[in-house]
């Protein structure tokens, strides 16, 4: 039986809604964030808000793909100058009303679930970007990234030597093709710094009675960040952050294949890799 978290719930209702709530004022000291060799000032310790000068869609492309090439000089799992546990949502708005798309909120049981839609070049993803922020007394407690576009910084090799090893990884897949698509699934955990980040394969093959993953193939993630204050678990992370499905799990990659993390990291922390995550197919159900 599928199990829906709190957060996946509210991100639900979220993108069923079609309202807009206002920003308010905080008390942060101000940061800047880089916009293509330039500083964008966020003023954050204005009683109320100015709004900055909203950006054309062509300057809000470029905005956009500067975050995701340099995330504003900080390290994940701060997003784009937002770091979870201590930056205020409005101070994100502020910054983000100037060139997003799209900036809705709604409240879930205590919680406000903020999802925003960003524009990006072609090169990055044919389509827009859709990122959510989950916020608990006007804080920004988990960020939800469910793509970040192709982005050279996110490829495997690149992410792991920004980041090293993680403390676990796990993998999930199926035994057979739907629809000529088989996704395979690999979860790297980094609980001391409150990221969980995924690959994904969605055609990976089937051979010799093995499913076989490319996914130092892509350069593209799933990102779910949190303040390492917030103690998880793998299994946490996994429920809050992803769809958890008990008849569908991610297990642990050294029981389903001949790597183990340290093999794993070795592997693919080389870009010019080729090898490709074999899985036993009889250990996964079909679609």
């Amino acid at each position: 039986m599928m199990r829906r978290s709190p957060v996946a719930l509210g991100l639900l209702m979220l993108w069923c809604a079609a309202f807009v709530v206002g920003c308010t004022s905080v008390d942060e000291e101000p940061s800047s964030l880089p916009r293509d060799g330039m500083a964008v000032t966020v003023p954050a310790a204005l009683p109320t808000w100015t709004p900055l000068p909203a950006l054309s869609v062509e300057e809000a492309k470029k905005q956009v793909a500067t975050l995701l090439r340099t995330n504003a000089g900080c390290e994940l799992p701060c997003w784009w100058g937002f770091t979870p546990g201590e930056t205020r949502w409005e101070t994100a708005k502020h910054f983000i009303d100037s060139f997003a798309s799209v900036v809705n909120v709604a409240e879930y049981e205590g919680l406000q679930y903020a999802d925003v839609i960003v524009p990006v070049p072609e090169e990055i993803s044919p389509v827009y970007l859709r990122q959510n922020y989950v916020v608990r007394d006007g804080v920004i407690e988990r960020i939800y990234i469910p793509t970040t576009g192709h982005v050279e910084a996110y490829r495997l090799s690149n992410f792991l030597s920004a980041y090293g090893p993680p403390a676990e990884i796990g993998v999930r897949t199926y035994s057979t093709h739907y629809r000529q698509e088989l996704p395979f699934e690999v979860a790297l955990f980094y609980p001391e710094r409150g990221i969980l980040a995924m690959y994904f394969d969605m055609r990976a093959g089937v051979e010799d009675e093995q499913v076989i993953g490319c996914i130092q193939e892509q350069n593209s993630a799933f990102l779910g960040l949190w303040s390492p204050e917030d103690e998880m678990t793998f299994v946490d992370a996994l429920k809050v952050f992803s769809w958890f499905d008990e008849q569908w799990q991610f297990l642990p990659l050294e029981e389903v294949t001949d790597m183990d993390v340290a093999t794993f990291y070795e592997t693919y922390l080389d870009p010019a890799a080729e090898v490709c995550v074999r899985t036993p197919q009889a250990l996964w159900p079909p679609q």
